[in-house]
């Protein structure tokens, strides 16, 4: 058949008019965007990276999957789930091990997470003796460390928040203190 006049022929703006936004800000870039940004004649925009998260549980109980699960421990579950969040809202997260309830400990992932952008804790946060994030939180920003948003779940009230620094100062301190004595006590009986 022969082809007749103005057949098969786009018209110009026919896809994308003039003034019309194909893309907008915070918008991921899928093909079909990129492929519209070329339309209008774009051959680069600029864009944010991807947020690093680093996603810690912490616990002497918790363990990885895949292992023996021996009587009062519990599997790495919120570090799969948060990973998975994370992905899911755009960001790259970095998984680290489960982190025990020791100063030490908590320092080492503190140091393993350092190049993140965020850092999301599973655990570690309530009121028992071995549950240290919240106090490191608040000692290192009573030490002037910023941070530029700080989220608890529950929810906390300002006036336990200063509690909670006091508190967690206190225990820091304490523990500090302790390790401090037990180095040097290791130190004499090694000198000895």
């Amino acid at each position: 058949a022969a082809a007749k006049e103005k057949q098969n022929i786009g018209r110009r703006g026919a896809d994308i008019g003039l003034g019309m936004n194909v893309v907008s800000t915070g918008d991921v870039l899928t093909p079909s965007r990129i492929g519209a940004l070329a339309a209008t004649g774009h051959r680069s925009v600029e864009v944010l990276a991807r947020p690093t998260v680093a996603v810690l549980s912490t616990g002497n109980e918790v363990i990885e999957p895949g292992q023996p699960l021996p009587p009062g421990h519990i599997y790495d579950v919120n570090r799969y789930t948060l990973e998975s969040i994370v992905r899911q809202h755009g960001g790259v997260a970095r998984a680290l091990p489960p982190c025990g309830d020791s100063l030490d400990d908590l320092l080492n992932a503190l140091d393993a997470a350092s190049s993140s952008e965020l850092i999301v804790f599973s655990g570690g946060s309530s009121v028992g003796d071995r549950d240290l994030v919240d106090a490191y939180v608040w000692y290192a920003l009573a030490a002037g460390n910023q941070a530029s948003a700080l989220a608890y779940r529950p929810d906390i009230d300002p006036k336990a928040l200063a509690e909670k620094l006091k508190a967690g100062l206190n225990r820091l301190q304490q523990r500090d203190a302790e390790r401090k004595l037990a180095e040097t006590f290791k130190a004499i009986r090694s000198s000895s």
